[in-house]
């Protein structure tokens, strides 16, 4: 994702105006005088200086913009629904739905009727003993994970990691970039995407990117281990993928966010038939930027398979049983104003559409230009997190609605914006919930 930085601009302008260099970094080719950005030849030789108090100054107010980058807590007009408006009992997948919200640093867990049975609702402040108030991110959880007992690990976008007891108490807090998701890996240690903003050298030696990594924490909040994503993919047979999204980068021009990975998921090994990148222990992947679906070894710190769907806005790719994928797309149609999102299942080998919901009216049509969420339940039903028009909906394999969900949580000055639904997750039956009655 690029952010148009129209200050960057200006600088090289006053500096390549005003500033004259040395042989060693001359910007002048063979071809003719350096050029500006709107094309007029300078006089003389030019180039920026990487330790000007003035460059210093640019990279800190780069860093401090990408770091903020992230998600609004509401960005969609409340509707005239709220709660559970459709609860068909005999077609659903029945259970407890945990979910976060994005008017407020806080999770639940609701029955299907849309009663919450159970709140957590610890701040960022209150974690970590300092607030942002310029952050949006500080403000909601990005991603929660329920652990035996009713604590809570969540996820403070592209600022840290918490983990609370059902009490919302603290048990850690660390300070370590996560951002979007996280899983358990089979050693029982945390895996969560993180990112870093920084100078990566071989990228541009003046102008700070964001870099996105594995981080291997334990259950205690401990760092372990990480490695990143653009190695990961360079290193890889995969890099041209990666090497075509980076030429599309502007770094004088552009706040770069490189690759934007949204997703972690463990595999299982269960297809590994299919290609020895779904072996057990891999991760599965997916790049915003890139628009790809993709494989990583944790052992190697390589990428091991990764295709590109041509879809715009791939978010949550998981490995169905029969080994296709099912992904959420953001952007699938256009009607007028409005770009209505649709989750596909896809065969990953000859990309074949095996099955698809979405549509451009409602009930049917759902819409989340950013974010969103999907997963097959044990009954072959999908439910489906719109996250920016703050709806989830579950439907069966024959395309039948059977559960639709209307967030009731309020955002905005005047409470006329619907918070954002960032993650719903169906809890089965048999959970162990009984610490909501301690």
């Amino acid at each position: 994702m690029k952010y148009l930085n129209l200050a960057i601009v200006s600088f090289l302008l006053l500096v390549a105006s005003c500033t004259p260099g040395v042989d060693e970094g001359e910007t002048s080719s063979a071809d003719g005088p350096p050029m500006r950005h709107d094309g007029i030849p300078l006089q003389g030789r030019w180039n920026i200086a990487p330790g000007a108090p003035e460059v210093a100054e640019m990279q800190a107010e780069m860093i401090e913009q990408l770091e903020a980058i992230g998600y609004s807590a509401g960005t969609m007009e409340a509707g005239e629904f709220s709660g559970v408006v459709l609860h068909k009992e005999d077609g659903v997948m029945p259970g407890y739905n945990l979910y976060n919200s994005g008017h407020d640093a806080m999770a639940a867990i609701m029955d299907m009727d849309g009663k919450v049975l159970h709140t957590w609702d610890l701040s960022y402040k209150d974690a970590f003993g300092t607030v942002d108030d310029k952050n949006p991110n500080c403000f909601f959880y990005r991603r929660v994970m329920l652990m035996p007992g009713g604590e809570l690990i969540a996820i403070f976008e592209g600022l840290g990691t918490v983990r609370m007891d059902k009490d919302s108490n603290l048990i850690w807090a660390e300070r370590n970039g996560a951002h979007h998701d996280l899983t358990i890996d089979y050693d029982g240690n945390l895996l969560a995407l993180t990112r870093k903003t920084e100078i990566v050298d071989h990228l541009h030696e003046i102008w700070p990117c964001t870099q996105d990594y594995v981080s291997t924490l334990s259950l205690d909040g401990e760092p372990i281990h990480r490695f990143g994503l653009i190695k990961a993919f360079e290193d890889s047979d995969y890099a041209a993928i990666w090497n075509r999204t980076l030429a599309t980068y502007d770094f004088d021009r552009d706040l770069v966010d490189t690759m934007h990975v949204n997703t972690i998921n463990l595999l299982d090994g269960s297809h590994a038939d299919k290609h020895p990148g779904f072996k057990k222990g891999n991760l599965l992947m997916s790049s915003l930027s890139m628009s790809t679906i993709f494989t990583v070894n944790p052992e190697t710190e390589l990428v091991e398979w990764a295709w590109q769907g041509g879809w715009h806005g791939i978010h949550e790719p998981s490995l169905l049983e029969n080994g296709d994928l099912l992904f959420y797309v953001n952007s699938m149609f256009k009607l007028g104003n409005m770009t209505y999102s649709q989750v596909l299942q896809v065969e990953p080998v000859t990309k074949e559409v095996r099955w698809q919901f979405g549509a451009m009216d409602p009930p049917m049509g759902f819409i989340s230009p950013f974010c969103g969420t999907a997963a097959r339940l044990p009954n072959g039903n999908t439910l489906i997190a719109a996250s920016e028009s703050g709806r989830a909906l579950e439907t069966t394999h024959d395309g039948e609605l059977v559960w639709d969900y209307y967030s009731p949580y309020r955002t905005g000055e005047n409470d006329e914006l619907v918070g954002t639904l960032f993650h719903v997750e169906r809890l089965p039956l048999d959970t162990d919930v009984s610490w909501m009655d301690e």
